[in-house]
């Protein structure tokens, strides 16, 4: 029998939180965990808590989440069939993922922990753990800053305010539409991802003209002019046949 399988019973039956609890109704959270149960209760769990949860039970799944959709947290086993969840961990962080990662492991080695770490994990959790503890955990992650909620996100000199809707570029402002700033706003918050233009349309489209491969290029190559004047450097770089993202 799964040595998972009585535990997870009795923390279901004498763990499982209150939704009194204050809820996170907008927060979005993606599970990486291949042993069945543990991943229906991590998202029984959260979802009690009024987390938007994803599930998924490897790490190529997770990371074709991670490409599509916005997560301010995963929660991710590390010992995945195929890649595991340190390659998952380190890959998204490649592609320019900054949502907070919390490891979900039986490795208590020092040495491993320093691994997860390394790899672009923000915290550690040694199983078998209890509910309680891993939404402690949870709540001490989503309470630090992340470029997904912070107001002002400042890369390479640009600073981009959430709130005013103002650009600043080596403390100057610069006049910038409302259709620009939405669509730099969305590649500053995740810089070194790559967003395709039907990612742009969608997500950071927000004029009545019609959105279109050309109207995003020229979109992009008004923020450059503004951003950048000079072009001597790859603010804004465009991946041949795939998209554009912020950085080199």
């Amino acid at each position: 029998m799964d040595p998972w399988h009585n535990l997870l019973k009795l923390i279901r039956v004498q763990a499982l939180p209150s939704s009194s609890e204050s809820p996170s109704a907008q927060t979005r959270v993606l599970v990486v965990e291949d042993n069945p149960e543990l991943n229906e209760l991590l998202t029984e769990t959260l979802t009690s808590k009024g987390f938007a949860v994803t599930s998924v039970f490897t790490a190529e799944s997770g990371l074709e989440m991670l490409l599509k959709e916005e997560f301010r947290l995963i929660l991710l086993d590390w010992e995945l069939p195929g890649k595991s969840g340190l390659d998952l961990c380190a890959a998204a962080r490649a592609q320019g993922v900054v949502s907070s990662i919390l490891f979900l492991t039986a490795r208590s080695d020092v040495g491993d922990k320093v691994a997860g770490l390394d790899s672009g994990g923000d915290d550690y959790l040694t199983k078998p753990f209890e509910m309680r503890e891993m939404l402690a955990r949870v709540r001490a992650l989503l309470s630090r800053p992340s470029a997904l909620t912070r107001t002002v996100i400042s890369i390479a000199g640009i600073d981009l305010n959430k709130e005013d809707h103002s650009v600043a570029v080596n403390g100057k402002k610069v006049k910038i539409t409302p259709q620009e700033f939405s669509i730099l706003s969305l590649l500053m918050s995740q810089p070194s991802r790559v967003y395709s233009t039907d990612e742009i349309l969608d997500k950071a489209w927000k004029t009545d003209a019609e959105g279109t491969d050309q109207a995003v290029r020229s979109a992009i190559m008004r923020i450059r002019a503004k951003i950048d004047p000079e072009q001597d450097s790859e603010v804004i770089v465009s991946v041949k046949g795939v998209g554009y993202k912020f950085g080199p």
